[in-house]
């Protein structure tokens, strides 16, 4: 008999960033801000109903989630939910000076991941639209230094695939393992222009490999990744044409079979469960009921996205690039 699906939980905790990197939107993984913010007690309540169905693993994102002022005292209060097993925070690491760094570490922050596309200076600038490559290498060293689990997230397009091997060179260095992925098509973001297909840069790692195994994301929902040892580095590769997970409810969408698909449950800035990163019009709304005081109402909405995602089923191979072209032309 098939394991129940264990979904994680993502929650953006502002829409605001300080980088403006050409893959991204306004919003990040939410939406472009509205002039709401829920306080950091109803981000710990949110969660703690979530956790209490039965979400284990909270990533905070954003936008940049480091730009919010009262983020220790999130992370510190989640951290207090028994039914959690891990925290990870997200970010693109431009703030992680050493006090910064030392002050995650006293929230019980388990791990951190920090976005990085670029190996030089000049293309870190292109990407991002920023001139901070030394201080993003700075705070991946100073939150190793520190003790935390480093993973690099890099995205692969056209045109940063040059980058490749100094990006796995930065992480061997820092001694933190890297995640490569795969360009996902988020609304007009060029994605036919930028996007990569894997099948040459898996075959080339394999090749140079001293070792690959296979992941899936926590919970055992989204795309099984290959883990390839270079070097005595760990570089993982996320590949949505190897397949990924998708319920019923997916196949009315006029994206599906899409790339991201059902992996995790977001909640974002301003209270709204988002099961979808592509789509951003099936939003759930959580904030009001919550401040209405019928936290029912919130433990049935989580419940309702929670039993959606146990009930995926992983599909191989259902999406692949030039299909994707094909209904772009159309």
């Amino acid at each position: 008999m098939e394991q129940k699906r264990k979904p994680h939980l993502r929650v953006a905790v502002t829409p605001e960033c300080n980088f403006d990197c050409v893959y991204c939107r306004a919003g990040g993984e939410g939406l472009p801000s509205n002039g709401e913010l829920m306080s950091s007690r109803e981000i710990i309540e949110v969660v703690r109903i979530a956790s209490e169905i039965g979400f284990r693993y909270l990533k905070i994102t954003g936008g940049e989630p480091t730009l919010r002022r009262d983020l220790f005292r999130i992370i510190e209060g989640c951290s207090k939910l028994e039914n959690l097993e891990e925290i990870q925070l997200a970010t693109n690491a431009s703030r992680l000076t050493k006090e910064y760094v030392e002050g995650l570490k006293m929230t019980s922050l388990d791990s951190i991941t920090i976005s990085l596309d670029a190996a030089s200076r000049e293309k870190f600038k292109e990407i991002t639209k920023r001139d901070r490559f030394e201080k993003v290498i700075s705070g991946i060293c100073t939150a190793r230094e520190v003790g935390f689990p480093v993973t690099i997230n890099s995205v692969i397009m056209q045109r940063n695939k040059g980058e490749v091997e100094g990006l796995i060179d930065i992480a061997r260095k820092t001694g933190s393992r890297i995640k490569l992925l795969d360009y996902i098509k988020v609304n007009d973001n060029g994605w036919e222009v930028e996007y990569l297909p894997f099948d040459q840069l898996r075959k080339d790692l394999e090749t140079r490999a001293e070792g690959v195994a296979w992941m899936c994301p926590p919970g055992g929902l989204g795309t099984p990744m290959p883990v390839y040892k270079i070097n005595g580095t760990e570089v993982i590769v996320k590949d949505a044409s190897i397949g990924t997970n998708y319920h019923e409810t997916c196949n009315s969408c006029r994206n599906y079979p899409c790339q991201d698909a059902l992996i995790s449950l977001r909640v974002t800035h301003d209270g709204k469960l988002k099961r979808c990163l592509i789509r951003d019009d099936s939003l759930v709304d959580v904030l009001n009921p919550l401040r209405s005081g019928n936290k029912e109402e919130v433990r049935k909405l989580i419940a309702e996205s929670y039993r959606i995602f146990e009930e995926t089923k992983y599909q191989p191979n259902a999406w692949n690039h030039e299909n994707e072209k094909h209904r772009i032309a159309q």
